[in-house]
């Protein structure tokens, strides 16, 4: 079962033992069983293997550390613990300053489009409109035309 452990890991492992063993003591010491302790040590690396990466990530275990049940907790039971941590707060660019100038030309330049907007089906109206005025237009965009404005 000995496995390849990153360094990174077995340090964590490392420390979680260190302060699980001086907070449970001989409780500690039974819940490690008979099991060889490469073979626990792998299962804990494994349980902790996520929390590692990051400087983030390791202050889950730092939290779950501090934050220790009663009993002595297994590899699964800590992973809990430590997915249970609180996250750090992500930090928030500031608020970006409105200039008061340029915010009444956007404003102005959009009211300027909204006042030019066309309606969609003014190009049916065209037709149709050339169509009762004498201009030849094929039977095909003549019906299309009047589908577009729903006009039988």
């Amino acid at each position: 079962m000995n496995m390849e452990i990153d360094d990174s890991v077995a340090g964590a492992v490392e420390h979680v033992f260190k302060v699980m063993a001086a907070t449970y003591g001989a409780a500690w010491d039974r819940a490690l069983g008979i099991a060889p302790s490469a073979d626990v040590k792998t299962i804990w690396a494994n349980a902790l293997g996520d929390f590692t990466h990051s400087q983030d990530a390791k202050r889950s275990i730092m939290w779950a550390l501090k934050n220790l049940p009663d009993d002595v907790p297994n590899a699964r039971k800590f992973r809990t613990l430590c997915l249970s941590a609180p996250k750090a707060a992500t930090p928030m660019l500031p608020s970006p300053t409105v200039n008061p100038e340029i915010s009444a030309k956007v404003f102005q330049a959009f009211s300027a489009a909204k006042a030019m907007r066309v309606d969609p089906r003014d190009w049916a109206r065209r037709i149709i409109a050339d169509a009762e005025a004498g201009v030849k237009k094929s039977p095909t965009v003549l019906r299309m035309a009047k589908d577009a404005l729903g006009v039988a």
